[in-house]
């Protein structure tokens, strides 16, 4: 059997071209809840390859019965694909997109369906400045396929009464929320981050309050 040839956009001189076998044009790496995820949408195939979710070429057409999970896979794919369809037909969205993706060596509706199918991550929600008194502030790391849109923090208390909540400000790519309420004396809180991408996709983390600085 012929090697399974496995080009990238990023790494392919001519960029996509036919081939005698399905061509990779897309790789990108998800998010943990996203590794098991394969299946067709639109004339592609997503696939897992060494940890990545590879996007090609899709085969012919199989009339074989597809499963409940099938179904779902493929109904999330057929989202992605459309989200990025809306995207890229406001004409200045397509033109910052496809500025991004030629800098990425990729397509700028591939670019976009990944977005759609990975979460943001949060790698540190730090608390180490956070003293329980107003002004203080907690910072957060967060990163996504193309950018983290907002990050939302809550304080509450371990019995969940919540203490205070707000928006998260980004100061070069860190996003700093600073406290506006006392702590309650002798409580134990539960600092919660929440980051949102463009899409809608969201994911969070938590940290133990009094700590030594959270990490999630």
């Amino acid at each position: 059997m012929e090697p399974y040839p496995v080009w990238s956009c990023a790494t392919h001189p001519n960029g996509p071209t036919e081939s005698r076998a399905s061509f990779i044009v897309a790789q990108v790496t998800p998010h943990p809840l996203l590794t098991s995820l394969s299946g067709k949408s639109g004339g592609l195939v997503f696939r897992q390859l060494r940890g990545r979710v590879v996007v090609a070429q899709a085969p012919a057409p199989s009339e074989a019965a597809r499963s409940a999970e099938q179904v779902r896979r493929q109904d999330l794919f057929r989202d992605a694909r459309r989200y990025a369809k809306t995207v890229l037909a406001d004409p200045y969205q397509k033109k910052a997109y496809e500025a991004r993706a030629r800098a990425a060596g990729r397509r700028a509706d591939l670019l976009l369906t990944a977005d759609y199918l990975n979460p943001p991550e949060i790698q540190l929600v730090d608390a180490s400045a956070y003293h329980g008194t107003p002004g203080d502030v907690i910072r957060v790391l967060a990163t996504d396929d193309l950018e983290v849109a907002s990050v939302e923090v809550s304080i509450a208390t371990s019995a969940g009464v919540l203490v205070e909540r707000g928006a998260a400000s980004c100061v070069h790519d860190v996003w700093l929320y600073t406290a506006g309420t006392a702590a309650p004396d002798g409580e134990a809180l539960t600092i919660t981050a929440v980051a949102k991408d463009r899409p809608g996709n969201q994911t969070a983390a938590r940290t133990a309050w009094p700590s030594q600085g959270g990490l999630n």
